[in-house]
């Protein structure tokens, strides 16, 4: 709601006694020249059931609860709940109206600011309304009425807000005959304003609804009322100043409370709690011991609970309440007993041996001749709890459980028959033996694992594997860094907070952990700064220093630039650091950066704004070396960068040596960072993000995803043989098997958090991915994991396939093979190939003979036609090997091909592959792409300058692409066509063209036009090759891409091969 609106509107509340003739009453009022015939409308509230409102004026104006609105105080008032609660006022009560008095009873619970007390009117433009509170007017009760909005409205207010938690008759009077509006409370004048012009009939609307509301704003965005309303009253009249005192209602005392009950907490302490009275403003308890009669107070205040300490054990106890207010006290309560529990319960129920479907449950004894023990379970920490043992001893193993699952128990004893307390609840988990990926992984306690992004590695020196992630406790951002720990990989031990955030600067001095990790450091402004409560914290990596023999973790730091403002954006964008002697932490904060920054001589994809990091991960090389590998330039570019040696900094910052007057190094005043020996960037502009890497037979493997946001999408991987040279073409190593399966070009609704060696050596890997469910992290697991063995091919190969559930035993397979059987890598395109049905292959140095299923897409084969050229990826299933998939790429090539165009320009190594098989008939021998020149000597190329490419030479012939710089919009000034000329000698040719638009615009259509013949109607979404034949007689082969909507044309590339 606008923050410059005055919100509030004092209603004019009228009361009259309707209580019993005998309840005591603050003052008596004179008789009144107000008549029942003056009333429009008049809610007593007197139900106790239904929504419905009786509206005792006899107008029939009756109104309807909505929402969390209640009855309340045994039918004498409404309760509004402040959340989505309040009263339905039907249409036409203002019709005709000059001159009006509104008056209620009302108890307000919370001031809160613009929340009205009533809204009556059209709608939020047309309108009159009383709040208790409004911010323009330093938080005074305020009424008004208008015909304009908020800017426009009449106003009048109190000099203060209405008191909390008492009873308040208010009354506004509007009359439309002497222009003037006034308030009241409790029958006292407290403002007017005498210069009114508008009317009450002028916010009728005949066609509405409605009259408006009472509890709620005509605003959408306004809040609700939290309190509770009596006796709502409307006069067709303006009532004068002895009027209103004479309808003033007098507050009464309170009824007595209700519902009030009594339970033992333990061997000292009872908690009471009641029902209170609409009319009190605190409560009086009494409490009588064993059989005495005697009651003394023991509470008075104003809260509907109390917990009675200092008890005796094994004591009855009587108790009893009444409620009061400034008239007197009510009667009291029915009077309820509890008995102090007589022992409290047996301690250190602890949970020993563990299985998959059992547990072991040990306590410690009670002293006493007759002990018996009572030990109940439940799935769910305050579910319901039923029996699993009773007797004397102090162990049980309970049996039948299910694997993984959670389960909580309570221990309680009936010592010489008196029965003791009852233990808080344990929890814990089954042992999990298998991974079950995207569904709830528990720790040891039977609590959701809380560690999302996140960074699984094995320490040599505790012998553990430690995760640390996110710790979201059911919302975003991240509260911190948690860490677990495991011996096995399934089952996993909460070893609390890694990184603690800091909630205020005072813990710096105050909080015994905080006071302790920062006491000394003079830059906690920056700590602050980038750490507190509400700070973005993601994708939490620690690797182990050797030399430093610290742990050394490494996150996304982000929020607003301003280091002040809170708002929860990602304008930061820096990596922060920190350090442990602990692999469980407490990790010390040191300090967040920004990065290194794209040489001058190539592309920034975020200009002016350098450095950036956000999704990242750590990899420590075998020598010993650390890298950084972070998204950057706004997720346009992945970078990897090498750290220092105690892995605090990224080592392009630090070329001059320099140190402060501790001796401890400190980043040069200017970046001098070296391309290719500090840090390398790759995929530039491809937006990719989620890193993570490993090495795997001196080879070294890249994970990243796409970008969007909480939405998954194809997460693909890279190679290389120097991790600061050159990488591979990005592959996505994700397969389906079954028509089950998650979609694997969505990494199995996934995205890349780390990759675990297990044994590299021997090839065993773990892929782990978050499910981010949209960004839910609720509180029972909403967001979950998925761990998936990654299986390896020959080469660099490597697919990650779906199981619902697996163990470690399947990572016995997945080494990487070589293939012993040959396969061709190019065939000529229109002939088909005969595929074997067994394959001979060598694994970590055995010969293996293994039968063989093909797989082209997801049809099975034995032999495959290449009616189109471009790439062929077969897949070998081989069931031997645990049915390891092994890929094979073959390129097929039309014969006789005369040109051979990447439209983008790039020389992607799939072109130059290609091209290498050409080069006896290609005219473009050496030339990727070029603008048509008809005084060439063999004039080819795209026409004209209106066009644009995209993509990288680290891309392929799909991924990169040229397209008609129009500006995606009708009648534009480039036109309609992208063409192509080629000069050709006269015969019959094959013109293959290949589509994919990689920014996957649906709304994109075009036609494809070949020397003027419309040809097809393109397909742009998943790298669609169309084939047409043309007979030449003019020397000249055109190809056009034309639109047909506003988004403009595009095309990836152009194969003409002569004959047909």
């Amino acid at each position: 709601m606008f923050t410059k609106k005055a919100v509030s509107i004092l209603t004019a509340f009228m009361l009259s006694v309707t209580t019993a003739a005998a309840m005591p009453v603050k003052k008596a009022h004179a008789n009144t020249a107000v008549t029942a015939n003056d009333l429009l409308l008049w809610y007593k509230f007197n139900s106790t059931s239904g929504t419905a409102i009786t509206d005792y004026s006899g107008n029939d104006y009756n109104g309807t609860l909505v929402g969390g609105a209640s009855w309340a105080g045994g039918g004498d008032s409404v309760k509004l709940d402040g959340t989505d609660g309040y009263v339905k006022l039907p249409n036409g009560i203002f019709k005709s109206q000059n001159n009006i008095t509104i008056s209620t009873l009302v108890k307000i619970n919370k001031n809160i600011t613009n929340s009205w007390i009533f809204g009556l009117g059209t709608d939020s433009s047309k309108y009159i309304m009383l709040n208790s509170q409004t911010k323009d007017t330093g938080g005074v009760t305020r009424g008004a009425i208008t015909t304009g909005s908020w800017q426009s409205e009449q106003a009048v207010q109190n000099t203060s807000v209405l008191p909390i938690d008492v009873w308040t008759n208010v009354t506004l009077v509007i009359s439309g005959d002497t222009n003037t509006e006034t308030l009241y409370v409790d029958g006292m004048q407290v403002g007017q304003n005498t210069k009114v012009t508008i009317k009450p009939a002028d916010v009728y609307s005949e066609s509405n609804a409605y009259s408006g509301y009472i509890g709620k704003s005509l605003y959408s965005g306004d809040p609700y009322l939290n309190g509770q309303i009596a006796d709502f009253r409307i006069y067709s009249k303006a009532l004068s100043a002895d009027e209103v005192k004479a309808i003033t209602v007098p507050v009464q005392s309170p009824k007595a409370p209700t519902e009030l009950t009594a339970e033992a907490e333990n061997t000292t302490e009872i908690s009471l709690d009641w029902t209170g009275s609409s009319k009190a403003v605190g409560y009086n308890l009494y409490r009588a011991e064993g059989s005495s009669n005697t009651y003394s107070k023991i509470y008075s205040g104003n809260a509907s609970t109390y917990l009675d300490k200092g008890l005796t054990p094994d004591t009855t106890y009587s108790y009893k309440v009444s409620a009061y207010n400034s008239v007197g006290e009510s009667e009291v309560s029915d009077v309820v007993q509890a008995e102090t529990y007589a022992c409290n319960a047996p301690t250190h129920l602890r949970s020993d041996s563990i299985k998959t479907d059992s547990a072991l449950l040990k306590w410690h004894g009670l002293k006493g001749d007759n002990v018996i023990y009572k030990l109940t379970r439940s799935t769910s920490k305050d579910g319901a709890y039923v029996q699993v043992y009773s007797g004397k001893d102090k162990r049980f193993r309970d049996t039948g459980l299910i694997e993984a699952t959670a389960y909580y128990y309570k221990i309680s004893a009936s010592v010489d028959e008196k029965k003791s307390t009852t233990s808080e609840p344990l929890g814990l988990s089954t042992k999990r033996v298998s991974f079950t990926p995207d569904a709830v992984m528990l720790d040891r306690n039977g609590n959701p694992i809380d560690a999302h992004g996140a960074g699984i590695t094995y320490d040599s020196k505790t012998k553990k594997y430690y995760w640390y992630g996110e710790y979201h406790a059911g919302s975003w951002p991240s509260a911190g860094v948690k860490v677990y720990s495991s011996t096995d990989l399934y089952n996993w031990k909460d070893e609390g907070m890694a990184l603690t955030e800091i909630s205020s600067k005072d813990q710096f001095k105050t909080d015994p952990l905080i006071s302790k990790l920062y006491g000394d450091r003079t830059d906690t402004d920056n700590i602050w700064a980038d750490i507190r409560v509400g700070r973005i914290i993601e994708r939490p990596k620690v690797i182990y220093n050797d030399k430093t023999k610290k742990y050394v973790m490494w996150m996304h730091i982000d929020g607003d630039k301003n280091p002040n403002n809170n708002a929860q954006n990602y304008g930061k964008a820096q990596a922060g650091c920190a350090v442990s002697n602990s692999p469980v932490g407490p990790f010390v904060y040191q300090a967040s950066y920004r990065m290194d920054q794209c040489p001058a001589d190539q592309t920034d994809y975020q200009p002016g704004n350098p450095g950036m990091a956000r999704d990242m991960n750590l990899f420590k090389d075998d020598n010993g070396t650390a890298y950084l590998i972070y998204s950057s330039e706004e997720n346009c570019t992945i970078y990897i960068s090498k750290l220092t040696n105690d892995y605090l900094d990224v080592t392009g910052w630090h070329k001059d040596g320099n140190v402060d007057s501790n001796g401890k190094a400190i980043r040069d005043t200017t970046y001098k960072g070296v391309y290719g020996v500090d840090y390398i960037r790759l995929f530039a502009g491809s937006k990719r993000e989620a890193p993570a890497m490993f090495k795997y037979n001196g080879k070294y493997y890249l994970l990243t995803s796409g970008a969007t946001g909480w939405t998954a999408n194809e997460n693909e991987y890279a190679t290389a043989d120097n991790i600061l040279g050159t990488w591979s073409t990005m592959e996505n190593p994700f397969v389906r098997t079954a028509s089950t399966d998650p979609d694997p070009n969505k990494a199995f609704n996934s995205q890349t958090a780390c990759v675990i060696p297990v044994d590299a050596a021997k090839g065993k890997f773990i892929y782990v991915g978050d499910d981010w469910n949209g960004g839910n992290f609720s509180s029972n697991g909403g967001a979950k994991y998925v761990f998936l063995p990654i299986d390896f091919g020959q080469g660099t190969d490597m697919t990650i396939k779906w199981y619902s559930k697996w163990d470690l035993s399947i990572l016995d397979n997945s080494a990487a093979i070589s293939v012993n059987t040959n396969l061709p890598k190019t065939y000529t395109t229109g002939s088909t190939l005969t595929l074997p049905d067994s394959l001979q292959v060598t694994q970590n140095g055995k010969a293996i003979a293994t039968p063989v299923t093909w797989k082209l897409d997801t049809d099975t084969v034995t032999c495959v036609t290449f009616s189109n050229p471009g790439l062929y990826t077969l897949q070998a299933v081989l069931p031997k090997l645990n049915n390891k998939i092994i890929s094979f790429k073959i390129y097929s090539i039309p014969e006789n091909v005369q040109y051979f165009v990447n439209c983008s320009g790039y020389a992607t190594s799939d072109y130059n592959l290609m091209t290498s098989y050409m080069q006896g008939t290609l005219i473009n021998k050496s030339v990727v792409d070029q603008q048509y020149n008809q005084s060439d000597a063999v004039p080819w190329g795209y026409v004209g300058s209106n066009t644009k490419s995209s993509g990288s030479s680290s891309g392929d012939i799909f991924s990169t692409l040229r397209y008609l710089n129009g500006g995606n919009v009708t009648k534009s000034s480039a036109g309609t066509d992208l063409t192509y000329k080629f000069t050709v000698k006269n015969g019959s040719y094959t013109v293959y063209t290949g589509f994919n638009d990689i920014w996957s615009n649906s709304s994109r259509k075009a036609d494809l036009y070949i020397n003027g013949v419309k040809k097809n109607a393109i397909t742009f979404i998943s790298n669609t090759v169309y084939k047409n034949t043309v007979d030449v007689t003019d020397g000249t082969i055109d190809v056009t891409v034309r639109n047909t909507e506003a988004q403009d044309p595009l095309i990836n590339w152009i194969m003409i091969s002569a004959g047909r």
